[in-house]
């Protein structure tokens, strides 16, 4: 009896920890898909808005200075677009 006892017990263990874990697998999922979504909405408007300055700039002011600003601003952005 004390070996089906042990069987039962273990059968036990294991639906509980698969039960557990196999929920906890789902929400770990879950709030990953949350973050990518969130972080990939945040990368755009960054994007659009690195867009928009640089734009803005180029019209708006001119000579070195200018150009060095634009660039450092093209440089941000092909490092946000990588991420």
């Amino acid at each position: 009896m004390d070996i089906f006892d042990d069987i039962k017990k273990n059968v036990e263990k294991m639906i509980i920890s698969y039960t557990v874990a196999n929920s906890a697998i789902t929400t770990t999922e879950n709030k990953k898909q949350m973050a990518g979504v969130t972080i990939d909405k945040a990368a755009n408007t960054t994007s659009q808005s690195v867009d928009g300055v640089s734009e803005r700039l180029a019209s708006s002011f001119q000579g070195k200075w200018a150009e060095d600003v634009k660039q450092r601003l093209e440089a941000y952005h092909k490092k946000m677009h990588d991420f």
